[in-house]
């Protein structure tokens, strides 16, 4: 699981390169419809509502083969720094002049 201030603009983005992703809690728990009754409002558990509104779950199981992997986090990196982000040279790999 990740947060993202953009989440439902990154959740389009992946679901748009057929790649799955998951809101668990939309509703925080306190302002679950069945516990209405107990009043907690909105601002309440201010922490449990900035989750609910930014968290994002991406696909994570044990077998997730490394390409597939990698093929999330090409495209959250593409989302972020667009189609062809310039990736900083590794240190030590720079060309002896």
């Amino acid at each position: 699981m990740i947060t993202a201030d953009d989440r439902d603009a990154l959740r389009k983005d992946l679901t748009d390169q057929q790649i799955e992703t998951g809101i668990h809690y939309p509703v925080p728990v306190h302002r679950q419809p069945i516990l209405e009754s107990i009043g907690y409002g909105a601002g309440t558990f201010p922490q449990a509502e900035q989750l609910a509104a930014r968290s994002l779950s991406l696909p994570m199981y044990p077998e997730l083969p490394l390409e597939h992997l990698e093929r999330v986090v090409s495209a959250i990196r593409r989302h972020y720094e667009g189609p062809h982000p310039t990736l900083p040279r590794e240190r030590g790999r720079e060309k002896q002049g």
